[in-house]
């Protein structure tokens, strides 16, 4: 199964106002949050790395830890897991963040916009998370009839742990 982190996970502050709090660069990310066009979101992208240059990794995400889980979240994983569902993670903002989530929630895998050491940011959009889960579900075995869409409350979700689909993408 298959779900988007910021607003569906987790409530409340996104992971980047999460981090953003930590260093001091709420109001900015605020604004940020804003963005709507690739460009934009792009450029706060390119703003957001010259902050965390000066942070590791472990740095940035020790605010994550602060992040308001969905209601029900750690027994639905935990059913679902007992289940024999895999799960994972697919979100636009950082892949550093998303792994994070991914260890802590149990997701056996994850997508994210990458950070990369030489400074070069991978970009992901929403359009790529389908890309992304068509390849996770090739590399599974997974035929497309296997798979599903559903949003927080579609009752698909409960479906995966009676035999339903082999892969839900599931969001808002």
């Amino acid at each position: 199964m298959v779900f988007d982190l910021d607003g569906t996970l987790i409530r409340g502050r996104t992971c980047c106002e999460l981090i953003a709090a930590q260093i001091g660069r709420l109001e900015r990310m605020r604004g940020f949050e804003r963005c709507i066009t690739k460009e934009e979101i792009a450029a706060a992208r390119i703003e957001m790395r010259g902050w965390y240059s000066r942070y590791t990794e472990s740095e940035l995400c020790a605010s994550l830890a602060t992040a308001i889980e969905a209601p029900g979240l750690t027994n639905g994983l935990k059913r679902l897991r007992a289940a024999g569902v895999q799960i994972a993670i697919a979100s636009i903002t950082w892949s550093f963040a998303v792994g994070w989530f991914a260890r802590r929630l149990g997701a056996q895998f994850h997508l994210g916009t990458e950070l990369r050491p030489s400074g070069a940011v991978v970009h992901v959009w929403p359009e790529d998370k389908a890309v992304w889960l068509s390849d996770l579900a090739t590399r599974l075995g997974v035929s497309r009839a296997e798979t599903s869409r559903g949003g927080r409350y579609d009752e698909r979700f409960a479906n995966v742990a009676r035999g339903g689909p082999r892969i839900l993408s599931g969001n808002r």
